[in-house]
């Protein structure tokens, strides 16, 4: 439906000079050969080396944030637009993929919203994991090389103490 999410991965891997490695996700096995799916590999392609940035696009069939979660052990960042947010009602909170995704993959996702941005003011969530510190890492990293702002959002949580949080980041 659209690319937003791509033309963001494009603008960092130039950036970096990075390689993308990208996934869509269909519902089952007998959807991957058909035209549709081979005209998105097209576009992909094109988009790709109209940007002079190499891609890669691969085509599974499953569940979303589960095979995300997987081949993102490939990957340095996740970058995903957020097609299906939960509803309202706590029950659908939990159960969300993109809740589980953020969970569970090992690796950094950035959310990119319904346009493209040249990436010049960044906001972190960071609430003192491990997973947090990885990320707090890669949002210094890309401040300092990229010369952008960064925002750091402590979020308090159950085991760490607000002030500790609050100094952890700040300190990095």
């Amino acid at each position: 439906e659209n690319w937003f999410s791509l033309e963001q991965a494009i603008k960092i891997a130039q950036r970096e000079d990075g390689q993308l490695q990208g996934l869509h996700i269909v519902n089952k096995e007998s959807e991957i050969k058909t035209d549709i799916v081979s005209k998105m590999v097209n576009e992909f392609d094109m988009r790709c080396k109209n940007a002079n940035v190499h891609g890669h696009l691969a085509v599974e069939a499953g569940t979303i944030a589960r095979i995300i979660c997987q081949r993102s052990q490939w990957t340095d960042l996740i970058v995903s637009k957020l097609s299906f947010p939960p509803g309202d009602h706590p029950i659908a909170r939990l159960s969300s993929g993109f809740r589980t995704m953020i969970r569970r993959c090992p690796r950094p996702v950035l959310v990119v919203p319904d346009r493209v941005t040249d990436l010049n003011h960044a906001l972190l969530a960071y609430n003192g994991t491990p997973k947090a510190d990885e990320a707090l890492y890669l949002a210094t990293y890309l401040a300092n090389k990229w010369n952008i702002q960064l925002s750091v959002l402590t979020i308090i949580h159950d085991d760490i103490q607000e002030e500790t949080v609050h100094q952890r980041a700040k300190q990095y």
